[in-house]
């Protein structure tokens, strides 16, 4: 669902004023309460709430698509029992059901993202002028199926035991501030907060709302105010080199401003009813390496494919060549999933080159782990619970495991907002870095925003050109009516300088000392200087037209 909507910025607020009203009761009902009651109170509980308030929000928003997440709820509980049952009566069938499930899941991931790229895809190479099917792509089905087939997996694994609640299990899979867009949470973290739907505390109150006012302000004061400046960098028509790298920038900035943003909102709203969402941003432009960047970078998705690709494959343990294989093979996955064309690919292979050359070199030079910027962590020690006893390694892609800032949520590990104080090397060297990061991360950007991987080439091409004259930037900006005027380049310079100071705002006020005047009062001045800005923004978008949905709304 859209958090910019007037459904939910209207429903979301009546929905914690009820569940805030209706009583904390556990799934279970006592035996002394009579079966009429029990029903009554079960009817009326915080799950039955929760799971009305996050079809209704999904209806609102995709009601045509809502029939597809109940199949895919229903088959996935159903199979997750049936493999469970399997399983203990030790009849071999556990695996083909397994895969039941997964084909049919993947089948209708594949038939609405992806069937009609393929039939363009071979269309072309025929030779033809045909047109594959175009079908409109349902609201967070990348997000739910991931989920919900990770719980099957899990099941498959003995990691957790199978929901008999049809309700809690439908809750899990559409709890409406994760669906759309993520992050991608695991059964075994959210399953059984749901099923507890716990009292929110006056801290959870407070972080929440601090959470939700952090993703507004990144959406719409920085995501959408960018994002003008970007579409008339991207359709320019001539690139050179200043446009190439001030529009592969941007864009870099606007896609982690709304994403994060998404993420900070479902954080926050889900906070606001008492239950604990992992983090899936750490500061990703402050990592000093490819490596880092991807420990920070969505972090839920690069957990799930460590988790159900890459370790499988076998992760680093069968030699260099196949550990090499295994990273380009799960970027490019991450590509695709990001989207049914083959920029997506690219961008994903680009970053799983860089990768492997990380890793080559390290090699080279005799180091195991992690490079030498970051903390080094042994190949053949467990790391996390993720890994089964079978595979003790604590690999994960491309060895980028998250080892630092962890915040614990219901036994499992979470990671922390802000965690770049850990990684070792300060100074200029650590400052270079950061740089040359920056740098190769908003060329890469430029193959994910790219209508096609020409229109990206032919941006990179352009890279050696206009450095002495600009003319080519300013004529693209003024053509679209963005001119790079004295308050637009202001503005622009700040982007970074804000992300950097709001990044740690929820944690800063959940253990900021309140001593003095100027302590107890520092996060309510920050909050209304936030408000201010978002509420202008927001005016200035609706009298332009120039609000814009949530970008991981399209994957």
């Amino acid at each position: 669902m859209n958090f910019t909507s007037p459904l939910f910025l209207i429903g979301f607020p009546l929905v914690c004023v009820i569940y805030r009203k209706l009583p904390d009761t556990s799934r279970h009902v006592p035996q002394s309460t009579p079966a009429r009651d029990g029903a009554a109170q079960s009817l009326l509980s915080r799950q039955t709430l929760l799971l009305l308030a996050s079809w209704l929000f999904y209806m609102g928003g995709s009601l045509k698509s809502f029939p597809l997440l109940l199949l895919v709820t229903l088959v996935t509980y159903l199979g997750g029992i049936a493999i469970e049952k399997a399983k203990a009566e030790q009849n071999g069938r556990a695996g083909a059901l397994l895969a039941l499930v997964l084909c049919f899941v993947f089948g209708i991931l594949f038939f609405f993202k992806y069937f009609g790229f393929v039939q363009n895809t071979v269309f072309h190479l025929l030779g033809t002028h045909s047109r594959g099917l175009r079908l409109p792509l349902p609201a967070g089905i990348s997000f739910y199926s991931f989920q919900s087939l990770s719980y099957c997996l899990d099941v498959y694994r003995g990691k957790l035991r199978a929901e008999r609640s049809f309700k809690d299990f439908a809750l899990f899979v559409s709890f409406f501030p994760q669906l759309v867009a993520g992050p991608i949470e695991r059964a075994e973290d959210l399953l059984p907060q749901l099923g507890a739907c716990p009292s929110p505390t006056e801290s959870d109150a407070r972080t929440g709302a601090l959470y939700i006012l952090r993703g507004f302000f990144k959406k719409i004061v920085i995501a959408d105010f960018v994002s003008a400046y970007v579409s008339a960098l991207f359709d320019a028509g001539r690139y050179s080199g200043p446009l190439t790298l001030l529009a592969g920038m941007l864009f870099g900035f606007q896609i982690y401003a709304d994403f994060s943003g998404y993420s900070d909102i479902a954080l926050g709203a889900a906070r606001l009813l008492g239950i604990r969402l992992h983090l899936n941003f750490d500061s990703p432009y402050l990592a000093d390496s490819i490596r880092d960047f991807w420990r920070r970078w969505h972090i839920t998705l690069t957990n799930w494919f460590t988790d159900y690709v890459y370790i499988p494959l076998g992760g680093s343990r069968r030699g260099t060549a196949v550990h090499v294989c295994n990273i380009l093979i799960v970027f490019l996955l991450s590509g695709f999933w990001h989207g049914a064309d083959w920029h997506f690919a690219a961008w994903g292979l680009y970053h799983g080159v860089l990768l492997s050359c990380a890793v080559l070199w390290e090699k080279a030079r005799g180091r195991r782990g992690f490079s030498a910027e970051g903390p080094s962590v042994p190949e053949d020690v467990s790391a996390r619970d993720v890994v089964s006893e079978e595979q003790t390694t604590s690999e994960v892609v491309s060895g980028l495991e998250v080892v630092s800032g962890r915040e614990v949520v219901s036994g499992r590990a979470a990671v922390s907002e802000d965690t770049s104080e850990v990684v070792t090397g300060r100074g200029p060297s650590r400052l270079l870095r950061t740089a040359l990061t920056f740098l190769l991360t908003s060329l890469g950007w430029v193959l994910f925003r790219a209508s096609s991987v020409r229109q990206a080439f032919s941006m990179y091409a352009g890279l050696a050109t206009g450095w002495t004259d600009p003319a080519i930037l300013r004529a693209a900006l003024l053509t679209a009516g963005t001119p790079l005027n004295a308050a637009s380049l202001v503005r622009i310079a700040l982007i970074p300088i804000l992300l950097y100071l709001i990044r740690t705002i929820p944690e800063e006020h959940s253990s900021a000392k309140k001593d003095g005047p100027f302590e107890n009062n520092i996060f309510e001045i920050i909050a209304f200087l936030m408000t201010a800005a978002i509420l202008v923004s927001w005016i200035g978008n609706l009298a332009g037209g120039t609000g814009n949905d949530f970008i991981y709304f399209r994957f």
